[in-house]
């Protein structure tokens, strides 16, 4: 997954993207009450952007007559799976359905990406947000296939508290300060988005760490047994463990071009 690289798009991890109206409940109560509408027009004026927008999709269905459950009746079968149902009947008109959404983890944009249904609309032209809307079964394939989700990152809410903060600010001054808060939101924005990169790319290589040492745990205990397995593991930890640690963690940092000595002093388990 590579974002664009400009200064309006969020970086993101996949598994604490929500949805723009979980990401409206998430701000209400965490202190900001805000609604679908204040976000789309905050993308039109290019003030703050949805991480990323998922395209649904949709998939192509036949309706057969056949026996189910050892009663004959009419339902919808993808046409791959036709022949299996052995039918009497097949309608010749093609039917459609909007595709699931299917969010989790770290990985979920694998059922979207090898279509190309994942995009980002910081880096496209504003586009007028279209209500979602579930299509069963219909024969209309344009609006089955026509249905999307925006997704927030959940710490975009610090972007939203400088976009407020800016709004009440130079409304003191004129309502028509349009320029000056777009300003002023880049200003602080775009160092929070560079913070963001490497405050996720840490966390992102904590939790992997963490996964590593409790499967390294479970190896050990395979191979020497419950009671050795704490004081063979810490040895690994100590020679091994931590300084990958440690070399990965000055990577990450000059990779974001940000200076100091990393802490990993603490223990995985």
């Amino acid at each position: 997954m590579e974002l664009p690289a400009i200064d309006t798009q969020s970086p993101f991890r996949q598994k604490t993207l929500l949805t723009k109206d979980d990401f409206c409940e998430y701000c209400k109560e965490n202190g900001i009450n805000i609604t679908i509408e204040n976000l789309e027009e905050f993308h039109r004026l290019g003030l703050l952007y949805p991480a990323v927008r998922v395209d649904l999709g949709c998939g192509e269905f036949r309706k057969i007559y056949a026996v189910f459950n050892n009663e004959k009746e009419w339902r919808f079968v993808a046409p791959e799976n036709i022949e299996e149902f052995k039918p009497e009947k097949v309608e010749d008109t093609p039917y459609y359905m909007t595709g699931p959404l299917t969010m989790g983890g770290d990985d979920w944009f694998k059922w979207y990406e090898p279509h190309n249904l994942v995009s980002y609309p910081a880096s496209k032209p504003y586009f007028k947000w279209e209500k979602r809307e579930h299509s069963y079964f219909i024969t209309d394939m344009e609006k089955a296939g026509n249905v999307y989700e925006l997704f927030y990152e959940k710490r975009q809410i610090i972007a939203l508290r400088i976009i407020r903060d800016a709004i009440r600010y130079y409304s003191d001054f004129t309502p028509l300060a349009g320029d000056r808060v777009r300003r002023f939101v880049g200003e602080k924005v775009t160092p929070f988005h560079q913070f963001l990169r490497l405050y996720l790319a840490v966390e992102e290589m904590h939790d992997r760490w963490v996964r590593y040492g409790y499967q390294k745990f479970d190896e050990v205990k395979k191979e020497v047994g419950e009671e050795q397995a704490l004081g063979e593991w810490q040895l690994d930890f100590t020679h091994a463990q931590l300084p990958a640690m440690k070399k990965e963690a000055k990577e990450t940092l000059k990779q974001h071009k940000m200076a100091g000595t990393p802490y990993t002093g603490h223990t995985l388990v």
